[in-house]
């Protein structure tokens, strides 16, 4: 499933998820381990689609 396409709580939930594994990442690897880079990208991109998904709602609730 894309971000794009979840909802904002799933997006919330997948981001905490996110953080708690990075988190643990972290304490095993290096701040500039592959891994972690990919956590951020991941975490970019949920980011993202949480932005859109919030000004999306926010452009309806005005409507």
């Amino acid at each position: 499933m894309k971000y794009e396409d979840m909802s904002i709580e799933a997006l919330r939930n997948q981001l905490q998820q996110m953080w708690y594994q990075e988190n643990i990442a972290l304490k095993r690897y290096e701040w500039d381990a592959p891994i972690i880079t990919s956590y951020r990208r991941n975490e970019a991109e949920i980011l993202a689609a949480l932005g859109k998904k919030i000004a999306q709602e926010k452009e309806e609730t005005h409507e």
